[in-house]
């Protein structure tokens, strides 16, 4: 089985019996020799290329994506045979952590003590807010929702889970969709994480933003347009919201001239809540694990529903 490695990343997959491995330049055309290939992995491979290239690869039987959205890819020309894959639970760690990262620093203001640092100002920020006792809504409930769930409990934070249908987790109900309304206003915390689909593009609109507390945080680390971003900048312009926390944008990269950049109740990061210095390490372990996988003969972890888009 020859698959196609882009030089993204280095992941070591020596000594997989069966597998043969050609890392390519992901600035270049494919080589002819290799439009055989029967897998293609993808990290930062440019979508120019991949329209160009992917007609070619005839014998094509997967595409593994290393992330865990594959919605930039879901249009693009697959050979007839071919199926797409994403990476579930290889970021959910590292993206969980920054999260919780995200809410520490805008709880204890950390943003405005940075800038006051670079002002060379001695001076502290407005009050911070203390964590026990705040109720913290996470609507995307799956993997990441419920590690970030887990890491919170310790602080004395009420965890509440929403998800498409109503479950449980830790002996509490997970809330569905029918229940969204009425949780919105009792929450301290909105942290979004859900995929970018046609039912999301936006799910937290100016109507479900005006039903949360004018002190609550908005936390995004799914999708960018899974939120009215106007209608979002509208609800901090207005001091109907006590800020946000954006790890993604729409779009993205953000324009230089849109308004979030200079807010102070606005922290930005650049859809980076995966990149940690293990990221080789754990895309290297997921992959070895999956092309072991297709190796046997046994199906890869992964498949994506491309009707659903995730």
């Amino acid at each position: 089985m020859k698959v196609l490695v882009p030089d993204s990343l280095h992941l070591d997959l020596a000594g997989l019996d069966g597998l043969e491995v050609v890392r390519f330049d992901r600035r270049a055309p494919l080589p002819e020799q290799h439009h055989d290939a029967d897998g293609l992995v993808l990290w930062g491979v440019p979508r120019a290329l991949l329209e160009a290239e992917l007609p070619r690869l005839q014998s094509l039987r997967f595409v593994q994506a290393l992330s865990a959205g594959v919605d930039h890819l879901l249009d693009l020309p697959l050979p007839p045979g071919a199926r797409l894959y994403h990476a579930p639970g290889l970021h959910d760690r590292p993206v969980a952590e920054h999260a919780l990262a995200l809410m520490l620093a805008a709880a204890k203001r950390l943003h405005l003590l940075r800038d006051r640092q670079h002002q060379r100002q001695w001076r502290a920020a407005p009050i911070a807010d203390a964590l026990p006792g705040k109720r913290v809504l996470i609507w995307g409930f799956g993997r990441i929702g419920q590690l970030l769930g887990e890491m919170l409990l310790p602080l004395g934070v009420s965890v509440e889970g929403l998800r498409t249908r109503r479950g449980e987790w830790r002996g509490n109900v997970v809330y569905g969709l029918e229940d969204l309304e009425d949780r919105l206003p009792q929450a301290d915390w909105l942290v979004m994480i859900l995929p970018s689909t046609p039912q999301t593009r936006p799910a937290l609109t100016a109507e479900r933003l005006a039903r949360l507390k004018p002190t609550a945080w908005v936390l995004n680390i799914g999708r960018g347009d899974a939120i009215d971003q106007a209608a979002l900048l509208a609800a901090l312009e207005a001091g109907r919201l006590g800020g946000a926390c954006l790890d993604v944008t729409d779009p993205e990269p953000l324009p230089e001239d849109s308004p979030l950049w200079g807010r102070a109740d606005v922290i930005l990061t650049p859809h980076v809540a995966s990149n940690t210095d293990d990221l080789e390490a754990r895309s290297t372990a997921f992959l070895r694990a999956n092309l072991e996988r297709a190796l046997r003969g046994e199906p890869m972890q992964g498949a994506v529903n491309l009707e659903r888009g995730y």
